[in-house]
């Protein structure tokens, strides 16, 4: 497996994940199975920073990975680290023993992330064979890239486009900071997590207002506009060469986006191609599955990083546009 992926498991039962990564593992898995299974039953320590010489470095620690030895970040005394198996013990707790499906887990860029997805009881339905899986995602950084967040992680089945998406005032994720008390920031969490069955019902309704939303070629234009806008023309002539090269760049990527929106996946179904579900699914399209890199920064990058707020920008600007 690719440096980059540190260690990852899955559920065969449910299939292989849409970034084709991880160990395939039989039968249903609890958190303290997926543990072991994925590869992240390790701890690791705060100690504090020394020079060579012996000298400690005031209000510096090391987080260090205990089974290889290894310091994943330097932190200030501030940092509290949260042990692999504390947060999948909590995770079992909010989704429910027996009510939900463990169907990926593990670490990126040497256990740096870990993360646990479970597949949650029922789906919602935009279509009659457009129908989208219900997930929870817990991730975890032990370098500071991260809080603890646990949020909702609606996946489409047909193209498993993975849809970011935050419904009004809903609670969509729940973020809990390296600091404080571990224990009574859980609680507060479950208690809003409780929320799951409403937001997906939110998410629902959301989804298919979206696919009752016309977007003719010209909407679809203004959305990938203000989704990838024009660059800002530089003052210094010096920088017009990365000016233009930004620009054209920005122009494949609506081309692209564009193309997507036509004959993407899933684009075939009914009530999917030219509404704004079409439009808002052609850029978790792009996100997903076209990315430029590696299947393990592609997918970093999806649930994590850039293009997990790019999901969540086009999917508010769609519901935006849907009023108008």
């Amino acid at each position: 497996m690719p440096a980059y992926v540190d260690t990852m498991a899955y559920n065969e039962a449910e299939g292989a994940p849409w970034h084709r990564l991880g160990t395939p593992v039989k039968g249903a898995m609890t958190a303290e199975e997926a543990i072991t299974k994925g590869g992240v039953d390790w701890a690791v320590a705060k100690q504090p920073l020394r020079t060579t010489t012996g000298i400690n470095v005031p209000d510096h620690f090391a987080v260090v990975r205990m089974d290889r030895k290894e310091v994943l970040s330097v932190v200030s005394g501030q940092y509290k680290p949260l042990q692999n198996a504390a947060a999948f013990k909590f995770f079992d707790g909010v989704v429910g023993h027996g009510a939900a499906i463990y169907h990926t887990v593990g670490s990126l860029r040497g256990g740096r992330v870990i993360w646990i997805l479970a597949k949650l009881p029922g789906e919602i339905v935009v279509g009659r064979d457009d129908r989208v899986d219900k997930y929870l995602l817990l991730s975890n950084s032990h370098d500071k890239s991260m809080a603890v967040r646990i949020g909702f992680t609606p996946i489409r089945v047909v193209c498993y486009n993975t849809l970011r998406a935050a419904i009004n005032s809903m609670v969509d994720s729940v973020r809990i900071p390296h600091r404080g008390n571990f224990m009574e920031e859980f609680k507060n969490a479950q208690e809003a997590l409780g929320l799951a069955n409403r937001w997906f019902e939110h998410a629902e309704g959301a989804f298919r207002v979206l696919s009752q939303s016309r977007c003719s070629d010209g909407r679809l234009s203004e959305y990938l506009l203000r989704l990838f806008p024009e660059p800002k023309m530089p003052a210094d002539k010096a920088k017009l060469e990365a000016y233009e090269d930004e620009k054209y760049h920005l122009i494949e990527i609506r081309s692209r986006v564009a193309e997507l929106a036509q004959v993407g996946r899933g684009t075939n179904l009914p009530g999917v191609r030219g509404t704004l579900w079409g439009a808002y699914n052609a850029v978790t399209d792009y996100a997903d599955h076209d990315y430029r890199g590696s299947a393990e920064a592609r997918l970093e990058s999806a649930w994590f990083g850039t293009r997990s707020n790019l999901k969540l920008e086009a999917f508010q600007l769609a519901v935006e546009l849907s009023r108008n």
